[in-house]
């Protein structure tokens, strides 16, 4: 019996349209051509982010310097910084920060950072603004929902119970001050003495 080749189209030999749905890929055509494979890194290089560009150690340093690390320290925490001098750290470091896309990071960081703590703020203050409309509405004691309904209307949204607090200038002559200065030394003086 011969055996019939296998169409790459039709590997399993089904016939009508399912032959038309195959999965498999024609084959490609015979090419000599070959394809160059680029080659790891080696030595002291090392791998970037597609996005910021940075090395790992680049980005661990912007993260500490965003978490409120001085830039020596910054550099320390992200380098081998060990047998190196005091100034060399602080150079480095400087210099690290002096670099367009790592300044460019910190600040990208510093900005997210910040918006996180803005939503973490809002989060709060939503969660203490319900708590405090559930307690003014169904507080256990009258008092409770007294409490709730007080601190509701202190809101700056609301402003129902703020304190005010009312300070009186008065301008005076330099003459003046000089005056009350003598007069407030002699009566503790007078007091002293007594």
């Amino acid at each position: 019996m011969a055996h019939k080749p296998i169409d790459p189209n039709n590997p399993k030999g089904l016939k009508g349209n399912s032959a038309k749905l195959s999965l498999v890929p024609p084959s490609p055509k015979k090419s000599h051509k070959t394809i160059e494979v680029p080659k790891p890194p080696t030595g002291r290089q090392t791998a970037k982010h597609p996005i910021t560009g940075l090395t790992e150690k680049q980005e661990m340093f912007c993260r500490k310097v965003t978490e409120g690390m001085t830039l020596s320290d910054a550099y320390r925490f992200s380098y081998d910084a060990s047998g190196m001098k005091d100034s060399t750290i602080w150079t480095k470091g400087s210099a690290l920060m002096a670099m367009d896309k790592v300044a460019d990071r910190v600040v990208t960081l510093q900005v997210d950072r910040e918006a996180k703590s803005l939503h973490d703020a809002a989060q709060t203050r939503s969660f203490v603004l319900r708590r405090l409309r559930e307690e003014a509405s169904g507080g256990d004691t009258s008092a409770a929902r007294i409490r709730a309904l007080e601190l509701l209307g202190k809101l700056d949204t609301v402003g129902m119970f703020r304190e005010r607090i009312e300070q009186e200038t008065k301008q005076r002559t330099p003459e003046q001050v000089e005056a009350e200065l003598e007069r407030r030394l002699a009566e503790y003086l007078k007091a002293g003495t007594a």
